[in-house]
């Protein structure tokens, strides 16, 4: 089990050294989401 573990988190890393961005939360889609919209709602009404 812990030999996977270890395994596992090498990978995170030889991904974040590959510039690969990480996969958001949920939380933090939804807010990109109405972030988004936000600047969209703006420019339709500037």
């Amino acid at each position: 089990m812990m030999g996977k573990k270890k395994g596992e988190r090498k990978e995170k890393r030889v991904m974040e050294a590959e510039g690969r961005p990480k996969p958001l939360k949920k939380r933090e889609r939804k807010e990109k989401r109405k972030r988004k919209k936000l600047t969209r709602l703006e420019k339709i009404g500037a």
